[in-house]
């Protein structure tokens, strides 16, 4: 072997190591990043849907959270803590999506959101007072689709006997 050819094979395996060296840093950087990376996450308990996840994230506050587990809340829905809170170890959320219904009050169409589909609790979402001779449709203590109407026919005084119409409110 010359000089030439030795020197030329000294520079390559040089550059072999160099390369492999360079490799082997960047591996070793990569997993030390992952490593930091995933020791960052807050770890959170997410209720929706009647069900309970422990979940890791690097959410900064609630809003992020929800948008970061594929939940599009609106102004409507049960947010708690609220959206802007900042996500904090070991915190537990809850998301309860709000549906929209329909209510017939004499010949007023009112809509209403409400997370709970009872109609006593719609109604309430709603700010809507009822006296004890109102009727409504479905009855109060029932559950309701948010495709279904809600009627509430109102008893006037001058159509009772009595005189006074006691009235309450539907959170009753």
């Amino acid at each position: 072997m010359s000089a030439i050819s030795s020197r030329h094979h000294a520079a390559v395996n040089n550059k072999r190591k160099l390369i492999f060296s360079g490799l082997l840093l960047l591996l070793v950087l990569g997993c030390i990043s992952l490593l930091v990376h995933e020791s960052s996450k807050q770890t959170v308990t997410f209720y929706a849907y009647g069900e309970t996840l422990t979940v890791r994230t690097h959410a900064l506050t609630v809003g992020d959270f929800l948008k970061e587990q594929g939940v599009g809340y609106s102004e409507h829905d049960y947010i708690f803590p609220s959206a802007g809170q900042p996500v904090t170890e070991g915190m537990e959320i809850e998301w309860t999506n709000a549906e929209q219904y329909a209510i017939t009050l004499e010949d007023k169409k009112i809509t209403a959101w409400a997370t709970s589909s009872r109609v006593k609790d719609i109604l309430e979402k709603a700010d809507i007072s009822l006296s004890a001779n109102d009727t409504v449709t479905p009855a109060l203590n029932e559950k309701v689709d948010a495709g279904d109407l809600i009627r509430i026919e109102k008893v006037r005084k001058n159509e009772m006997n009595s005189t006074a119409v006691p009235t309450y409110s539907a959170s009753r």
